[in-house]
Protein backbone atom coordinates (compact mmCIF):
# COMPACT_ATOMS: atom_id res chain seq x y z
CA UNK A 1 0.00 0.00 0.00
CA UNK A 2 1.47 3.35 -1.04
CA UNK A 3 1.80 6.30 1.26
CA UNK A 4 -0.36 9.33 0.71
CA UNK A 5 1.23 12.69 1.26
CA UNK A 6 -1.28 15.12 2.70
CA UNK A 7 -0.77 18.72 1.75
CA UNK A 8 -1.77 21.86 3.61
CA UNK A 9 -4.69 22.03 1.16
CA UNK A 10 -5.91 18.66 2.53
CA UNK A 11 -5.35 19.39 6.21
CA UNK A 12 -6.20 23.12 6.65
CA UNK A 13 -7.97 24.73 3.73
CA UNK A 14 -8.17 28.18 5.33
CA UNK A 15 -4.44 28.27 6.03
CA UNK A 16 -3.77 27.03 2.48
CA UNK A 17 -5.97 29.82 1.08
CA UNK A 18 -4.28 32.48 3.20
CA UNK A 19 -0.80 31.28 2.21
CA UNK A 20 -1.75 31.01 -1.46
CA UNK A 21 -3.13 34.56 -1.49
CA UNK A 22 0.04 35.83 0.18
CA UNK A 23 2.24 34.03 -2.36
CA UNK A 24 0.26 35.43 -5.29
CA UNK A 25 0.35 38.97 -3.86
CA UNK A 26 4.10 38.65 -3.35
CA UNK A 27 4.57 37.48 -6.93
CA UNK A 28 6.03 34.17 -5.76
CA UNK A 29 4.08 32.21 -8.34
CA UNK A 30 6.59 29.36 -8.50
CA UNK A 31 5.63 28.44 -4.90
CA UNK A 32 1.88 28.39 -5.53
CA UNK A 33 -0.03 25.10 -5.38
CA UNK A 34 -1.19 25.64 -8.96
CA UNK A 35 -3.32 22.52 -9.37
CA UNK A 36 -5.44 23.12 -6.28
CA UNK A 37 -5.65 26.85 -6.99
CA UNK A 38 -6.95 26.16 -10.50
CA UNK A 39 -9.51 23.73 -9.09
CA UNK A 40 -10.72 26.29 -6.56
CA UNK A 41 -11.06 28.97 -9.24
CA UNK A 42 -13.14 26.59 -11.38
CA UNK A 43 -15.30 25.83 -8.34
CA UNK A 44 -15.99 29.56 -7.91
CA UNK A 45 -17.45 29.66 -11.41
CA UNK A 46 -19.52 26.55 -10.75
CA UNK A 47 -20.85 28.10 -7.55
CA UNK A 48 -22.16 31.10 -9.48
CA UNK A 49 -23.91 28.83 -11.99
CA UNK A 50 -25.44 26.87 -9.10
CA UNK A 51 -26.60 30.11 -7.49
CA UNK A 52 -28.28 31.13 -10.74
CA UNK A 53 -29.89 27.70 -11.07
CA UNK A 54 -31.13 27.85 -7.47
CA UNK A 55 -32.87 31.19 -8.08
CA UNK A 56 -34.44 29.81 -11.26
CA UNK A 57 -35.61 26.74 -9.35
CA UNK A 58 -37.36 28.90 -6.75
CA UNK A 59 -38.88 31.13 -9.43
CA UNK A 60 -40.20 28.20 -11.46
CA UNK A 61 -41.49 26.39 -8.38
CA UNK A 62 -43.57 29.42 -7.40
CA UNK A 63 -44.84 29.82 -10.96
CA UNK A 64 -45.88 26.15 -10.89
CA UNK A 65 -47.62 26.61 -7.56
CA UNK A 66 -49.39 29.69 -8.92
CA UNK A 67 -50.69 27.79 -11.93
CA UNK A 68 -51.40 24.32 -10.53
CA UNK A 69 -52.44 25.15 -6.99
CA UNK A 70 -54.30 28.40 -7.51
CA UNK A 71 -56.02 28.33 -4.12
CA UNK A 72 -54.90 29.72 -1.85
CA UNK A 73 -52.62 32.05 -3.80
CA UNK A 74 -50.60 34.03 -1.35
CA UNK A 75 -48.76 37.31 -1.45
CA UNK A 76 -45.59 35.46 -0.42
CA UNK A 77 -45.70 33.49 -3.69
CA UNK A 78 -45.82 36.64 -5.81
CA UNK A 79 -43.18 38.27 -3.60
CA UNK A 80 -40.96 35.22 -4.08
CA UNK A 81 -41.41 35.39 -7.85
CA UNK A 82 -40.36 39.06 -7.86
CA UNK A 83 -37.46 38.43 -5.47
CA UNK A 84 -35.99 35.57 -7.50
CA UNK A 85 -36.37 37.48 -10.77
CA UNK A 86 -34.39 40.30 -9.15
CA UNK A 87 -31.72 37.89 -7.85
CA UNK A 88 -31.40 36.22 -11.26
CA UNK A 89 -30.87 39.62 -12.89
CA UNK A 90 -28.22 40.47 -10.30
CA UNK A 91 -26.32 37.19 -10.87
CA UNK A 92 -26.45 37.79 -14.63
CA UNK A 93 -25.33 41.41 -14.22
CA UNK A 94 -22.31 40.28 -12.22
CA UNK A 95 -21.61 37.26 -14.47
CA UNK A 96 -22.71 38.12 -18.03
CA UNK A 97 -21.03 35.00 -19.44
CA UNK A 98 -23.73 32.91 -17.72
CA UNK A 99 -26.33 34.24 -20.20
CA UNK A 100 -25.09 31.71 -22.75
CA UNK A 101 -26.00 28.85 -20.38
CA UNK A 102 -29.53 30.07 -19.59
CA UNK A 103 -31.37 27.53 -21.77
CA UNK A 104 -29.68 24.62 -19.96
CA UNK A 105 -30.03 26.32 -16.56
CA UNK A 106 -33.77 26.63 -17.19
CA UNK A 107 -34.03 22.92 -18.06
CA UNK A 108 -32.02 21.85 -15.01
CA UNK A 109 -33.82 24.23 -12.65
CA UNK A 110 -37.25 23.19 -13.92
CA UNK A 111 -36.57 19.54 -13.21
CA UNK A 112 -35.81 20.38 -9.57
CA UNK A 113 -38.69 22.89 -9.39
CA UNK A 114 -41.20 20.16 -10.32
CA UNK A 115 -40.16 18.07 -7.34
CA UNK A 116 -40.09 21.08 -5.01
CA UNK A 117 -43.59 22.06 -6.16
CA UNK A 118 -44.76 18.48 -5.58
CA UNK A 119 -43.36 18.54 -2.04
CA UNK A 120 -44.88 21.91 -1.21
CA UNK A 121 -48.31 21.40 -2.76
CA UNK A 122 -48.98 17.72 -2.29
CA UNK A 123 -49.74 17.46 -6.02
CA UNK A 124 -48.45 14.39 -7.83
CA UNK A 125 -45.41 15.29 -9.92
CA UNK A 126 -47.08 13.69 -12.97
CA UNK A 127 -49.71 16.47 -12.78
CA UNK A 128 -46.95 18.95 -13.65
CA UNK A 129 -45.57 19.29 -17.19
CA UNK A 130 -42.40 17.29 -17.81
CA UNK A 131 -40.72 20.22 -19.52
CA UNK A 132 -40.86 23.87 -18.59
CA UNK A 133 -44.06 25.39 -19.94
CA UNK A 134 -42.56 28.89 -20.02
CA UNK A 135 -39.93 30.52 -22.15
CA UNK A 136 -37.03 32.31 -20.50
CA UNK A 137 -38.53 35.63 -21.55
CA UNK A 138 -41.92 34.82 -20.03
CA UNK A 139 -40.47 33.46 -16.80
CA UNK A 140 -38.38 36.61 -16.37
CA UNK A 141 -40.96 39.18 -17.47
CA UNK A 142 -42.10 41.26 -14.49
CA UNK A 143 -45.69 41.37 -15.76
CA UNK A 144 -45.93 37.68 -16.53
CA UNK A 145 -48.11 35.34 -14.55
CA UNK A 146 -48.94 31.74 -15.43
CA UNK A 147 -52.00 31.38 -17.60
CA UNK A 148 -52.13 35.09 -18.47
CA UNK A 149 -50.29 36.26 -21.57
CA UNK A 150 -48.09 39.30 -20.95
CA UNK A 151 -49.96 41.48 -23.45
CA UNK A 152 -53.34 40.65 -21.87
CA UNK A 153 -52.03 41.67 -18.43
CA UNK A 154 -50.61 44.91 -19.83
CA UNK A 155 -53.96 45.71 -21.52
CA UNK A 156 -55.74 45.10 -18.23
CA UNK A 157 -53.44 47.57 -16.49
CA UNK A 158 -53.93 50.23 -19.13
CA UNK A 159 -57.74 49.83 -18.93
CA UNK A 160 -57.65 50.24 -15.14
CA UNK A 161 -55.39 53.25 -15.45
CA UNK A 162 -57.72 54.93 -17.97
CA UNK A 163 -60.84 54.24 -15.88
CA UNK A 164 -59.16 55.61 -12.74
CA UNK A 165 -58.26 58.88 -14.49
Amino acid sequence: MGTTTKTLYDTDFVEWADQTAALVRAGRFHEVDVENLAEEIEDLGKAERHRLESHFESLLMHLLKWKYQPRPRTRSWSNSVREHRFRIQRVLRDNPSLKASLPQVLVDAYEAARFSAENETGLDVIALPESCPWSLDDAMHSGFGPGVPVKQKERGRSKRASTNS
